[in-house]
């Protein structure tokens, strides 16, 4: 008896093993790893989540996330240290739409730019995370940067000057002497920008409806105008170049989107240009959704990382840059469906310079989402 059902159970092991191939298709069948898998999601306090920056601190990562809903406008520190068990290590009411980091201080903007309403930004000691110290301010501003020199850039700034509310397009202050009181260099005379990014001594300013100016700062206090970029559609709102500083992708926040009445809306979500001659740059490719809108984009490595608002987080290889790869798709909110008007909904702000190799990104929601690479 024992016998027989010992030669059971072998013939049905068998025919599940031979089953199980079945079902595959094929047999010893290795499923592909996905490049990045969620490890953690944390909630943070508030309605109305904003950007993601990060910093390290005595060997430990730490998140900046930031909240402007009406009832908490505030942003939040989380040690990301352990990616699977984030904690919340500190929140301080205070408007932050959009932050950096520089040496033991974080830089916040309140992101109105709109007259009315609109607070100074606010600078914070961040020596110990768990109890951040104000000490000192800046003009308002919608959007901040800070270059690896030492130098802070204001997209959009207002100032009052002889009692009278000023706009600047860039204004470019110095750190170096005291971070808590940036001493001003150089501001643009053009409109409102929207955004900056300054990578070695190329400064893009991402000027919305007009385009992408482009400038060498290799002297900070008098930037050179080198070229100006339009695809004559949508609104330049950010962007990245590539490590070998010879491609620049620009996102268009409103490519996709027929609720905002901008005068020139269409083009792709992100525009693909070849900037190696920065005097005559060429648009080589693009990159475009049409069930949603783009938001942030960064580079590092052979990886392009962006939010996606309610299509998510998404990961493009981009070795060949004029020709990007979709490896990765993580839709962080869940809730809200893809949509040309999806209004302010999902994903909002990326960070992928993490030493760890970690990707932080922040749901509108309220929400951070962090991710792992996969070996």
């Amino acid at each position: 008896m024992i016998r027989s059902l010992s030669l059971l159970v072998l013939l049905l092991s068998i025919s599940l093993a031979g089953c199980s191939g079945d079902d595959e298709g094929t047999e010893n069948v290795e499923k592909e790893t996905p490049p990045f898998a969620q490890a953690a999601t944390l909630t943070i306090p508030g309605t109305s989540t904003t950007d993601v920056w990060g910093f390290e601190r005595s060997g430990k990562e730490f998140a900046v996330i930031g909240d402007m809903s009406s009832q908490n406008r505030n942003f939040s520190i989380v040690d990301v240290t352990d990616p699977v068990n984030p904690i919340l290590v500190s929140t301080t009411s205070s408007p932050a739409f959009d932050m950096k980091v520089w040496q033991n201080f974080l830089y916040v903007v309140d992101g109105f730019h709109n007259g009315p309403g609109e607070m100074r930004g606010t600078i914070y000691n961040i020596e110990d995370p768990s109890a951040p110290v104000p000490v000192g301010n800046f003009p308002s501003a919608h959007n901040i940067f800070i270059d690896d020199k030492g130098y802070l850039y204001l997209s959009g700034k207002h100032e009052m000057i002889d009692n009278e509310l000023k706009e600047f397009g860039i204004s470019i202050y110095d750190l170096n002497a005291d971070p808590t009181q940036p001493q001003p260099v150089w501001s643009s005379q053009l409109p409102e920008s929207h955004d900056i990014a300054v990578i070695g001594d190329r400064m893009f300013d991402f000027h919305g409806e007009m385009g992408t100016f482009i400038y060498d700062v290799t002297d900070r206090s008098s930037p050179v105008f080198l070229s100006n970029i339009s695809t004559g559609q949508g609104f330049d709102h950010s962007g990245w170049i590539t490590e070998d500083g010879n491609y620049l992708f620009i996102t268009n926040e409103f490519a996709a989107s027929t609720q905002y009445n901008f005068e020139n809306l269409g083009g792709p979500d992100i525009a693909i240009w070849n900037i190696s001659d920065v005097s005559n740059p060429v648009q080589v490719g693009q990159i475009h959704d049409e069930s949603s809108r783009v938001h942030n984009l960064y580079i590092k490595g052979n990886l392009a990382y962006i939010s996606y608002y309610s299509a998510g987080f998404k990961v493009f290889n981009v070795s060949d840059p004029e020709a990007p790869e979709l490896i990765y798709v993580y839709d962080t909110n869940g809730i809200v469906g893809p949509g040309t008007d999806d209004g302010f909904n999902g994903a909002f702000g990326v960070y992928p310079f993490t030493g760890s190799g970690n990707v932080f990104v922040s749901d509108i929601s309220t929400d951070l989402h962090i991710f792992t690479s996969n070996p």
